[in-house]
Order: C-alpha cells, then sequence, then structure tokens
C-alpha cells in the first residue's frame, strides 16, 4: 500500500557554522553547514486503503522535545563576491551555492497504533545570498 504523509513542523532550532578561505579582497569560498531540527505538530496521512478518507493528528506534547519530527544536515559548499568601493565604508557582496542535505524524518505512535513511520533521504540543496558589509 502507498500512503502519504504530511508533517506541519512547529519552529524548532538551528545551528550553523561557515568555515572558509579568503582567496583575495574580492572572493572567498566556504563550505556551510548546519543541523536544523523542527518538531512535528500536525500529521496528515492519506490514500492507500483508506478509501479516500484523510486522517489527522497533532502532537500532544507541542512544547516539549519530542523525537517524531525533521531533521536536515545541507552540506553547501559556496563562493562569494565581495565588490570593494574606494573610500566607502560599505562593501557588497554575492555568492551562492549548491551541495548534498540529509533529511530525516520521524513520526512516532501513528495515530495511537504504536506504530512508528521513518524516512530519510539524501536530497540537493542550494542557496543564494546577497548583502552589504560595513567596514
Amino acid at each position: 500500500m502507498n500512503y502519504r504523509l504530511t508533517m506541519v513542523g512547529d519552529p524548532g532550532i538551528r545551528f550553523d557554522v561557515s568555515p572558509g578561505y579568503n582567496f583575495n579582497e574580492y572572493i572567498r569560498f566556504e563550505v556551510e553547514t548546519a543541523f536544523i531540527y523542527n518538531k512535528g505538530h500536525r500529521a496528515t496521512l492519506s490514500g492507500g486503503d483508506l478509501g479516500g478518507q484523510t486522517i489527522s493528528d497533532y502532537e500532544n506534547n507541542r512544547f516539549g522535545f519530542s523525537s517524531s519530527g525533521g531533521y536536515q544536515v545541507p552540506i553547501i559548499p559556496q563562493l562569494a563576491f565581495s565588490i570593494p568601493i574606494d573610500n566607502c565604508p560599505v562593501r557588497p557582496y554575492f555568492g551562492g551555492g549548491f551541495g548534498p542535505s540529509w533529511l530525516s524524518i520521524n513520526y512516532e505512535n501513528v495515530y495511537g497504533s504504536g506504530e512508528n513511520l521513518y524516512s530519510s533521504s539524501w536530497n540537493c540543496a542550494w542557496q543564494a545570498f546577497a548583502g552589504i558589509d560595513f567596514n
């Protein structure tokens, strides 16, 4: 049977780190990685042998740490370009990159059945950014 599980997460925690190397004042290379956790709030199940019925379930412990939810770990190599402007304290920059991202979703005690659903996979992630630095 094929089922479709859709989860809605509450805001969670995120920790980022982005070590890099400046080739010169114009170009830098960095690798950004993070740990992202979003607690499951609502799950909706459809398909399979449900006869067109859709079932929704809400997490009871809304404000505590629960293992029901999603985890992500992106690993994104990226290039950043700076545009120095003479005699100006402002320096615009832009950049982007792409790389793998691990995603894991876990939903415990599905609709009170005692069963757990778990899925994890590697996906492609990308990011673009722009901003200004003040010297």
